[in-house]
């Protein structure tokens, strides 16, 4: 019985971890621990001797898109991208040259397609019991996607910073600044484009970092609550302002960049605003001199009328300039003009002259509503209002019977 009882134990203690004792058995080591973990890593290692021959494993050979047939045939150099192999053998110099341990830095390799693979290398070199050289041990990470991601933020940036400088608008970028109870109390510049200096004559090396408050001499600073609104709903806004310090008309856009930050674009509408205020005062010029006018003034566009003075409507007996607004002249006037040609046919024509550029100057023979015969002689000239031609029609009433021109 005894027997049996140790023989099962012996038999158990072969095929199961556990030791009759019921403690996990170590497991025994590799006898080559070295080479295990070479072949199995999942990271790329190399050994390469300082002639350049190369032996890699499996994790290697994959980054690089490499059979095992392929890799027996190529050496170091035959798979380190050309701008990156005077660098690496500098590296590999120091190291044999006892200058330096070992080293660590970024290089390309080549992948078997031809494009560049980005590596943080790990490089260190065994010797024999004599101290020479035997080969280099290097551990390999694809950074790859690191590297292009890190790149292509920087174009992003670069592209960023040359529009940012080109605008005409001025572009700052600021940062909330909020008191202990979380009220927006003020806002840091942390850049702004050339335009800011030009329109504001601040460098821009002068107001990075530094407050609003202290740039711009006010507390609390300039639109302080509406900026407080933008970085609380999140929301752009775009308004119009004058500001009294630099006697200028601002148009302003903000957006939310981040949590806190928030920039602003700004175009110095001064001249246009001028301009506006100009063309307000003239056109209130133009609209008394057209109400207050003896003649009849009326505007045309397309052959229809589209506005017209009091003047007008009290030549023609009209009680509202809904009653000439988006007719044609010959609906005023008799079928046929005393010369004996039908007024629809030789308005037509005069419009078109006038139109083309050559002023018209005739006698008309017009008709009130109620039918009263009104002899007339009329000025037709072309204008050109927003981009859009119109004829100005300016009629003189003479005398019945007083003739033709």
């Amino acid at each position: 019985m005894s027997a049996r009882i140790n023989k099962t134990a012996d038999l158990k203690d072969k095929r199961s971890p556990v030791s009759s004792r019921g403690r996990l058995k170590k497991p025994a080591p590799p006898k080559d621990r070295f080479g295990y973990f070479f072949t199995h890593s999942i990271v790329g290692q190399t050994i390469t001797t300082p002639a350049g021959t190369i032996q890699a494993n499996a994790a290697f050979m994959e980054m690089l898109g490499l059979t095992p047939d392929e890799m027996r045939r190529l050496d170091l150099r035959d798979i380190t991208h050309p701008d990156d192999w005077a660098e690496t053998s500098r590296i590999m110099t120091e190291i044999l040259s006892g200058r330096v341990p070992a080293a660590r830095f970024i290089k390309r390799f080549l992948h078997r397609t031809g494009r560049s693979i980005w590596a943080d290398v790990s490089m260190a070199l065994w010797r024999d019991r004599n101290g020479e050289p035997l080969h280099f041990f290097s551990t390999v990470h694809d950074i790859t996607d690191r590297v292009e991601a890190e790149e292509a933020l920087m174009e992003s940036e670069r592209r960023f910073h040359l529009l940012f400088d080109a605008m005409e608008e001025m572009v700052v970028l600021h940062e909330g600044v909020r008191d202990a109870a979380g009220r927006l109390v003020d806002y840091r510049i942390l850049d702004a484009n050339r335009a800011f200096e030009e329109v504001s004559g601040l460098p821009r090396d002068s107001v990075r970092n530094r407050l609003a408050s202290d740039v711009y001499q006010a507390s609390p600073p300039p639109y302080l609550e509406t900026y407080a609104t933008v970085l609380e709903t999140r929301r752009p806004v775009h308004f119009k302002t004058f500001y009294a310090p630099m006697s200028r008309h601002f148009s302003v856009s903000a957006i939310v960049l981040g949590q806190q930050q928030f920039a602003t674009v700004t175009s110095d509408i001064t001249a246009r605003k001028r301009m506006e205020d100009k063309l307000r005062e003239d056109e209130a010029k133009y609209r008394t001199l057209f109400e207050s006018a003896d003649d009849a003034i009326l505007l045309m566009r397309e052959g229809l009328f589209v506005d017209c003075n009091d003047r007008s409507l009290r030549m023609f007996g009209c009680s509202g300039k809904e009653q000439f607004i988006g007719r044609p002249p010959w609906e005023f006037s008799p079928a046929v003009q005393p010369d004996g040609l039908d007024s629809r046919e030789k308005a037509r024509a005069l419009i078109e002259a006038a139109a083309a550029g050559e002023p018209q100057r005739f006698s008309w023979r017009h008709r009130r509503l109620d039918g009263e015969p009104i002899e007339a002689e009329v000025s037709l000239n072309r204008l050109v209002l927003e981009g859009e031609v119109y004829l100005q029609a300016i009629v003189r009433t003479r005398p019945s019977g007083s003739g033709s021109l």
